[in-house]
């Protein structure tokens, strides 16, 4: 294909050539699946090789019922080196702790406009996906609600910004129990340093 230009040269654009891309069967099968991960442990749920765990999240992503469990590990909600029983006693004191954030969080005051910003972007998010296609007072909505809202409350440092509820959309979604959502979304923002302010 060749294109005259107002100068003295002309332009060639060469499309390359591309390999051809797996089937979707075959980058189905390379996703990291729960029986995947299960080789990737010893005997008491301890992780034995987390690189390799890593590198095959990178290379393959996740498949979707996977995806709550590699997320909390991935985002360090957990250590490496944790048994199923750590794991587990973990999660409960987590879960403890949110509801400590949670009653915490709903006994002070947060300054009228951050809780109007919040209110108005639940209601806006991801409305194209029926787990949010609901009315304020759903469920779903009231669950990113209070995560966004105890958050916002627990962060003073990090203002409360539009879009911050698209991020914890996907792990209120994902990760279905709120509490462990909270945790995820704050160790995204953390490890990721996601600045929704600018």
């Amino acid at each position: 294909m060749f294109f005259e230009c107002s100068c003295s040269f002309r332009v060639q654009m060469l499309r390359p050539r591309l390999p051809s891309l797996p089937g979707t069967d075959e980058v189905e099968a390379q996703k990291v699946s729960f029986s995947r991960w299960l080789g990737l442990l010893d005997s008491k749920g301890r992780i034995l090789d987390h690189l390799e765990f890593r590198r095959a999240v990178f290379h393959h992503t996740v498949k979707n019922n996977f995806r709550p469990i590699a997320w909390k590990h991935l985002l360090g909600l957990y250590p490496y080196n944790t048994t199923f029983d750590e794991r587990k006693a973990h999660i409960e004191r987590l879960k403890s702790d949110y509801e400590y954030y949670k009653e915490d969080a709903f006994h002070r005051t947060l300054a009228p406009s951050i809780v109007s910003l919040i209110q108005k972007d639940v209601v806006r998010t991801d409305r194209h996906v029926a787990f949010f296609n609901k009315e304020f007072n759903h469920p779903n909505i009231q669950k990113l609600y209070r995560v966004l809202y105890v958050y916002a409350s627990n962060n003073h440092d990090v203002e409360y910004a539009q879009g911050m509820s698209d991020l914890a959309a996907i792990f209120v979604c994902t990760i279905c129990d709120e509490a462990l959502a909270y945790f995820c979304f704050t160790k995204y923002r953390l490890r990721l340093c996601v600045d929704t302010t600018a």
